[in-house]
């Protein structure tokens, strides 16, 4: 079993690996629209797709692998970076626009 009850801060950011680290198909839709960050399911398999899948021998055969990595082609990590610079400059706007103004402004 797994609990945040002890620190419930860190449920979100667990959900949001464990949710990018498994194939969006076998992740509930509920759980997938909330916490799945395909930047970060793209970051996985660009850094572990040669990395072997982990099973018994007993089961190996009959076993599917949740998380398969594949190497991600140039196009999903051209669009990502573009993603990932949109979100970069959007938290930057936000951050800048939740700021408490100090009253001093540049001319």
């Amino acid at each position: 079993i797994i609990s945040f009850a002890e620190d419930p801060d860190q449920e979100d950011a667990w959900l949001r690996v464990w949710c990018s680290a498994v194939t969006k198909d076998n992740v509930d839709s509920t759980l997938r629209q909330k916490h799945r960050d395909e930047a970060l399911a793209l970051r996985l398999n660009l850094l572990y797709s040669d990395q072997v899948g982990l099973s018994t021998k007993k089961r190996q055969s009959t076993m599917k692998l949740l998380s398969p990595r594949e190497v991600p082609s140039t196009e999903q990590l051209s669009q990502t970076a573009v993603d990932l610079e949109a979100s970069q400059a959007m938290r930057a706007y936000n951050a800048k626009r939740s700021a408490p103004d100090t009253g001093t402004h540049e001319a």
